[in-house]
């Protein structure tokens, strides 16, 4: 009984296989990868997912400090996402401004330039 159990687990095992190295995996996108909001009006950023604000945050902030580290380029990303967020939220005129204008005026006002 005990040889038969063996055997079954390893028929089991070697039915399953290492299948790492036959099989294409996806590569996992980054946050900072993928925004696309750069020359964007409001009323599409406030239709775009958090994500999407996120990367497209990464770009405004990597762009005025080339320095700057990943943890704080994160930081400042999530920051500035959530200033024009704040700044634009339950405003309907402002759905005509274009993205980097109002982002230039938070990172203005967030002290990073």
């Amino acid at each position: 009984m005990r040889r038969i159990f063996i055997i079954s687990i390893i028929s089991l095992i070697t039915s399953c296989g290492d299948n790492r190295n036959t099989t294409k995996s996806t590569p996992l996108k980054k946050w900072y990868e993928g925004g696309n909001l750069h020359n964007s009006l409001i009323y599409e950023w406030k239709n775009s997912t958090e994500e999407n604000k996120l990367a497209t945050c990464s770009d405004f902030i990597a762009y005025i400090d080339k320095t700057v580290s990943m943890d704080i380029l994160l930081e400042r990303s999530v920051e500035l996402r959530a200033c024009i967020n704040e700044a634009t939220k339950g405003i309907e005129s402002a759905n005509n401004e274009k993205v980097a204008d109002i982002a230039t005026l938070c990172i203005i006002t967030l002290g990073y330039k």
